[in-house]
This record gives C-alpha cells, structure tokens and sequence, in this order.
C-alpha cells in the first residue's frame, strides 16, 4: 500500500462511514454492535497466543511482519468466529499461524483449511502452533483448483478468512471458487481491501455478485454474507 493511497482512501473512508444508526437492517444491526463494537475484556484463555503474536513481531523480518494481523484485528476475528460458530474455517492466502489460532479458539470444534502459494503448510506456520501445542486439523487445498472431492469434507465453509491478498485479480479468483462451498451461513472476510486500486476494485466486484445479500466495509476489513431472504445492502461503517 502506498503512502499517498493509502490517505487517499482513509479519507474517502471516513467522509463515507456512518455509525450503528445508520444500520436498520436487524441482523447487520446486531452484528455491529454485538461483535465489530463490542466493549469486551480480552479473554485469559487468548493470552499464550497473544504473547506468542508479539514474539512474532519482534523476531520476524519485515515482510513477515506486515501479514501479522494486530491485537485489534485478531481480537476482532475472534469474535466473529465465536458469533457465527461455524463447523469449518478455510483461510485463504498467505497465513502465519496467528490469525488461525486466535479463530480456532473461538470454536474448538470446528475444522482449520488453509489455501495458499505453497503446496504444502508453511513452516512458520507449523512452528507456531507447536510452540502452543496447537492442534488443528489440516487440510491443504490446492491453489489452482478447489474441486469438490477434496473440499466435501470441508462443506459448507463457515467463515472463509481471505489474508494478505495484494492483488485483486487473484483475491476475485478465489472468491469465484470459495462460491462453490457456502450455504445461507456462510461468513467471508477479506483483509486488505483498500490496499490498492486494484484491491478495491476487486473489493467492489465481489459485492456486486448476485449470491451477497449484505457486505460490510469497516476499511481493515470486508464482511460479506449470504442470507436469503433479506434485501441486497452495503454499509461502509466506522471501526
């Protein structure tokens, strides 16, 4: 993200976002209130992987660094994952280990699926998790193509975390694939959508699609949902 665009597009955020009054749609209304909003203590039960985040941040090169997401974005994720309880998460992109953790914790039961540039789990990933004998089963998609043998075990996605994606093009791509997999229920996260012009216009492609009933821009982040039955809306709202 560059300097100037990245001003640009705070700018342009904060002119355009509104606050809970400007939501009357009831699920979204108890959605941001209840879980982006939330007032809540951190949990004690996170602390390990909170520390084990800050040690990442010190040791790690600059470049790793930047796909670490903070405090208040892993917190934030933690929510979401504790308000939907989804049976299955897939992470899409490039994961350090963090941002699944501080998920899985909020619903044990679920399954961790990653997708990424590699064919098979980062080390740096494995590490964390070990460092915290964090148990997640695995299941390593391949980039070119989700099919549906070897995702049916992983249906329908719950809450589809889309990470450290800087190009539009192939954030676009993987969302068309991840459509395959949802049902009504389904929850999509994509971090970085103001990063550049491209992001954002893969941003405003994807909440165009026909199959989002609901997209929320919070700037760190997008949320789309798929509930039927609801009028098509996108808010832009302060975070």
């Amino acid at each position: 993200m560059t300097q100037t665009h990245r001003i640009l597009s705070q700018l342009k955020f904060w002119w355009k976002a509104q606050s809970e009054y400007a939501v009357h749609a009831p699920f979204a209304f108890d959605f941001y209130t209840k879980v982006i909003c939330a007032k809540r203590k951190f949990p004690q039960e996170l602390n390990a992987i909170e520390r084990l985040r800050k040690n990442f941040l010190r040791e790690s090169a600059k470049a790793i660094r930047k796909q670490i997401p903070s405090h208040r974005h892993a917190f934030l994720l933690y929510r979401i994952v504790e308000y939907i309880q989804p049976k299955h998460i897939l992470e899409v992109g490039k994961p350090e280990g963090i941002a699944l953790m501080f998920m899985a914790s909020a619903n044990k039961q679920e399954n961790i699926t990653d997708i990424h540039e590699r064919s098979q789990i980062p080390e740096i990933v494995i590490q964390n998790y070990r460092a915290l004998l964090f148990l997640i089963h695995h299941v390593v998609w391949k980039v070119q193509t989700i099919s549906p043998n070897e995702a049916k075990q992983n249906l329908p996605l719950g809450v589809v975390y889309f990470s450290n994606m800087y190009f539009g093009e192939d954030l676009y791509q993987f969302f068309l694939r991840c459509l395959l997999f949802i049902d009504e229920n389904s929850v999509f996260i994509f971090s970085n959508i103001h990063s550049s012009k491209p992001m954002e216009n893969a941003w405003n492609e994807i909440i165009r699609n026909e199959n989002i009933s609901l997209s929320l821009d919070i700037f760190s982040f997008g949320i789309v949902f798929f509930k039927k039955n609801i009028t098509k809306q996108h808010f832009i709202l302060k975070y």
